[in-house]
């Protein structure tokens, strides 16, 4: 999977998301991964969610998928839960795609 060329051709607005999870190993060639993980701000999923991406309820929150992505307002982590802003933070871009680092 070409993660750098799938968001880029998915056109998505540049500062109202982040790629998470496996998707830095992706890109920097240290293993595959199987799926796009985002955080993304609530105006895209507001868009995304129109587009028809598929909303899924997760229980405690709600996700859009449309494969290979899965998109939502945060991401678990061990001690924390970040947003998009908190993650925005410390971004490693590459090429151009913004990676949660």
């Amino acid at each position: 999977m070409n993660i750098i060329k799938i968001i880029k051709d998915a056109k998505l607005p540049d500062g109202e998301y982040i790629v998470v999870g496996s998707g830095v190993m992706n890109a920097l060639g240290i293993r595959d991964a199987e799926d796009i993980d985002l955080v993304i701000s609530a105006n895209l999923y507001q868009q995304l969610k129109q587009a028809g991406w598929e909303e899924v309820d997760k229980g405690e929150y709600k996700v859009l998928f449309n494969e290979p992505f899965e998109a939502g307002f945060s991401w678990d982590s061990v001690d924390e839960t970040p947003n998009l802003d908190d993650l925005k933070k410390d971004a490693v871009m590459i090429d151009g795609v913004a990676f949660a680092s």
